[in-house]
């Protein structure tokens, strides 16, 4: 919990340094590690982990689009920005309504 509050603190400089925006697939394993701990282990009474690793994500993926080697990337693989950005904000509208839905369950 601590590092993750340290991590959102200094984000700005860890989303860099962790590679986290990076296409290459070259990304820290720390900071890869304690995102998906938190998403994966972050449950409804610890909810504010999974937002902190959901910002960190964020963060990074935002990063990742605004590059100008993102598109021609992208465009080698045969889709546009707009088509991700989509895919990911889709994405998260799956995590959040899978999240309601489960608290309706318990």
């Amino acid at each position: 919990r601590e590092a993750l509050n340290l991590a959102v603190a200094f984000s700005s400089l860890l989303v860099d340094h962790w590679k986290l925006q990076s296409l290459q697939g070259d990304h820290n394993e720390i900071g890869v590690e304690l995102i998906s701990n938190a998403l994966r282990f972050g449950l409804k009474d610890c909810g504010s982990l999974r937002k902190q690793a959901r910002f960190l994500l964020e963060s990074g993926v935002q990063k990742a689009l605004a590059y100008k080697e993102a598109e021609s990337q992208f465009r080698t693989a045969g889709l546009n920005l707009s088509a991700v950005s989509s895919a990911w904000r889709s994405y998260w509208e799956l995590f959040d309504t899978l999240e309601d839905y489960s608290s309706h369950l318990i």
